[in-house]
């Protein structure tokens, strides 16, 4: 049986003292690089497919990187900026209606929060909620 929504959040506290620091190693990272697809740069310009090609180099100084952000606690600047892009919708109605905004933002971001988020997930179903 799931845990409700309000039972959950009644419960927060004590869920957040036995959440685990996410496991972050070479595997991990190369997963989450596999599963997406090419999306767009933010700022930092890095593609999915840069890190796919260059994996041997590239997977551990992201794997360092992400167990330092999770020591310190310190997001880099650059990853809270988001660089926004007008996409035309299909059959267009005239005027700013015609335009769909997305936010692109760095993919090294990206990365980290889906391993976050998977990590996440894994403790929400070990724990029923």
């Amino acid at each position: 049986m799931r845990t409700s929504l309000h039972e959950f959040l009644k419960n927060v506290p004590k869920f957040m003292e036995h959440l685990s620091t996410p496991d972050i190693d070479d595997d991990i990272v190369n997963e989450v690089i596999k599963d997406h697809k090419n999306t767009s740069p933010g700022i930092s310009l890095t593609t999915y497919d840069i890190l796919k090609r260059t994996k041997e180099i590239t997977t551990p100084i992201l794997v360092n990187l992400y167990k330092a952000i999770i020591a310190t606690e310190y997001v880099p600047f650059s990853w809270r900026e988001g660089k926004t892009a007008l996409l035309p919708k299909p059959n267009p109605p005239p005027g700013l209606d015609g335009w769909r905004p997305i936010t692109l933002l760095c993919v090294e971001y990206k990365i980290f929060t889906a391993i976050l988020d998977n990590s996440l997930k894994a403790e929400f179903e070990k724990n029923n909620i």
